[in-house]
């Protein structure tokens, strides 16, 4: 899935261009959290591994189209000091992934419905800094 997702975000940025990509699958990011959700919720925290997992994979790919696109966003307005940029930014998605999913592991005993919401939410909070992002 990522090496196919990879290859096409190359193509779908060069038709359409980086933000409509990014808004797109930005979208796309959503509902499949909002659809592992509805799986977690629909197996009492426990659903099966063939509906969750493909779903799962679904979401992740999605990444494949955002994570490179939203480094390269970043790094346009200061071309300059491209490397010092992707570096931080890589520096600090770090850090706040690590710092939001330890949080998040510490929900999680053994059901799935922790992570399902946790990525709906952290889902729907990049959705929304893109769009702040791109209106200033």
């Amino acid at each position: 899935g990522f090496g196919v997702a990879s290859l096409v975000n190359g193509k779908a940025v060069v038709r359409f261009g980086v933000r409509t990509v990014l808004n797109r699958m930005l979208m796309v990011l959503n509902l499949c959290a909002a659809l592992l959700v509805i799986i977690a919720i629909s197996g009492s925290g426990q659903p099966s591994f063939w509906v969750f997992m493909p779903a799962l994979g679904l979401m992740l790919s999605a990444f494949m189209f955002i994570m490179p696109n939203m480094n390269a966003e970043a790094m346009q307005p200061l071309p300059h000091i491209a490397g010092t940029v992707s570096a931080l930014s890589g520096g600090f998605r770090m850090l706040g992934g690590s710092i939001l999913g330890g949080l998040v592991a510490t929900r999680i005993d053994v059901s799935v419905t922790p992570f399902a919401v946790a990525a709906l939410v952290f889902a729907s909070l990049s959705w929304a800094s893109a769009y702040v992002a791109q209106v200033e």
